[in-house]
């Protein structure tokens, strides 16, 4: 019996390692996967000393603008400069995906971690539940293009809510978010 339960724990465990591809393409197109490409449709500016522009509801943003209960993405460089930056419309190789979380928001008081097989098994549930917590859940899609080596990666997050209620952008929020800057190839 105890042999049984490892055994489960441990493959629950190794199957949440694995890391399939991001679908957000229609059904004719694949899953976003090392190796896929994305497009950047138009300039973007990126302002003095920040790294990032947002992106929500289909438009490009900055962070101060950014509404943290909506899906956003956000394309991100290495460096910062003292003057505006601009990502020029290219084609960048996905080298990376990975799923995760961001705390925004933690209530003071003391925190509790359990195990929460309610979440359900996959990219959407998880097995650690925090009280008073609330977090982003989302995908990151490291870049890369040699002609703007600058550009590292693009994340899109889903709403902040809280732990156990938090859950990965679908493809039409992530869609929605960039709306005409950026095209999965």
């Amino acid at each position: 019996m105890k042999r049984t339960a490892l055994l489960l724990s441990v493959t629950m465990l190794l199957g949440g390692c694995a890391q399939p591809g991001v679908w957000v393409g229609t059904n004719s197109e694949g899953p976003i996967s090392e190796g896929s490409r994305i497009e950047l449709n138009r300039d973007i500016e990126i302002a003095p000393q920040q790294a990032r522009v947002f992106f929500q509801q289909g438009v490009a943003i900055t962070k101060s603008r950014l509404d943290y209960y909506l899906p956003s993405c956000d394309i991100e460089v290495r460096s910062l400069s003292s003057e505006v930056q601009v990502v020029h419309k290219d084609v960048f190789t996905v080298t990376r995906v990975e799923a995760g979380r961001e705390q925004v928001v933690s209530r003071d008081g003391p925190m509790f971690a359990a195990l929460d097989l309610s979440a359900g098994y996959g990219w959407g549930g998880g097995l650690m539940w925090e009280r008073g917590v609330s977090v982003h859940r989302y995908f990151r899609f490291g870049l890369l293009s040699e002609a703007q080596p600058d550009v590292m990666r693009l994340t899109c997050r889903g709403a902040l809510d809280d732990y156990h209620r938090a859950w990965l952008p679908t493809s039409e929020e992530i869609r929605s978010a960039l709306g005409e800057y950026i095209s999965f190839l």
